[in-house]
């Protein structure tokens, strides 16, 4: 290794050792810019989560209404209002056990590994749930307790994440060969 380096140019030692230092100050800057925006983004999705979650329950706008054949429901028209927004899958099941309502395409959270009481990720997507006493049949006075499940898929915040990674590493990568062009460069013109 060192009979290379004896080998080599002073232009291009030097050009090597720029090269190499702004490589190591690039990919630290990178690795801290990137860990931060993918935090934020990720923090972001989440909040934004949380905040239609709130909305959703804020004024017990999910009456639960009990069927002729005595099972309870929710209009789907009502769970579509919050979830088509956001290209969100709400699922409400009854506390004790039971599915009250849901909408179309949501996936069983409890087949993919989640317990009805938690939030999490599973199966691409981030569930939201939230123990709640729900109107009976418009009523306020009396209801039924039930868990709410409101999930996002990820996807596209992690494809997010990645694009914002693939331009740091663009960015390092360009940035690395700039310095070394600007070395051999200038010591070009300082030679002559």
């Amino acid at each position: 290794m060192t009979s290379l380096l004896h080998s080599m140019t002073l232009r291009w030692r030097l050009a090597l050792l720029s090269g190499g230092l702004t490589f190591l100050v690039l990919c630290v800057f990178a690795v801290v810019i990137g860990q931060t925006t993918a935090s934020r983004i990720r923090s972001d999705f989440r909040n934004e989560m949380s905040q239609a979650v709130d909305k959703l329950l804020s004024r017990k706008q999910l009456p639960v209404y009990y069927n002729d054949d005595g099972r309870a429901t929710i209009p789907k028209s009502t769970l579509g209002t919050y979830a088509a927004a956001n290209q969100a899958v709400i699922r409400v099941l009854l506390q004790q056990g039971g599915q009250v309502a849901t909408t179309d395409g949501a996936p069983d959270f409890g087949k993919l590994g989640l317990r009805p009481d938690q939030s999490g990720q599973v199966g691409g997507y981030r569930v939201l749930t939230r123990r709640v006493t729900l109107g009976l049949n418009g009523s306020s006075a009396v209801g039924v307790s039930v868990y709410v499940q409101y999930a996002r898929k990820t996807a596209s915040t992690e494809a997010s994440v990645h694009q914002v990674r693939l331009f740091l590493l663009f960015g390092v990568l360009l940035g690395t060969t700039l310095a070394l062009g600007a070395v051999v460069f200038s010591h070009r013109f300082s030679v002559s």
